[in-house]
């Protein structure tokens, strides 16, 4: 079992229970060309993010991969029987590399739950013990 994993289990983060936090307007996401472009074409606003720290590093990886800011939610969520927000890609072989590497519990998963205010009361605090932990 990964550390991400043991991390959910005792966190209790569900990616079925965050109504898509990670997927929302304002997250930061790294996104290849391609990537970039099928998110457009579907809908999702995408506002290029530069660093103002070694422009020139970020320069030369745009060619690679690129940072954007959502300016909308993603288009590819839709809704489950309950209403929740889920990814309608998810599992599929054409999601975005951020999607598929972004494991559920690790840092910017619990941050971003934490600003869509669906994380259980000191979940930081015992993240942050978790971490601590393995050294």
């Amino acid at each position: 079992m990964s550390n991400f994993a043991r991390y959910a289990e005792l966190l209790n983060v569900d990616c079925n229970t965050c109504n898509s936090a990670c997927c929302r307007e304002n997250t930061v996401i790294g996104l290849y060309p391609q990537e970039a472009q099928l998110l457009r074409e579907k809908g999702t606003e995408l506002i290029p993010y530069a660093s103002d720290e070694q422009p020139e590093v970020y320069e030369a990886c745009q060619a690679v991969r690129s940072d954007y800011i959502l300016g909308t939610d993603c288009a590819f969520l839709g809704e489950n029987a309950d209403g929740q927000s889920i990814c309608t890609i998810f599992g599929k072989p054409n999601r975005p590399f951020i999607c598929k590497d972004f494991p559920p519990a690790c840092y910017a998963c619990i941050i971003r739950r934490e600003q869509f205010g669906v994380n259980e009361p000191h979940t930081i605090a015992r993240f942050c013990d978790l971490e601590q932990s393995k050294y």
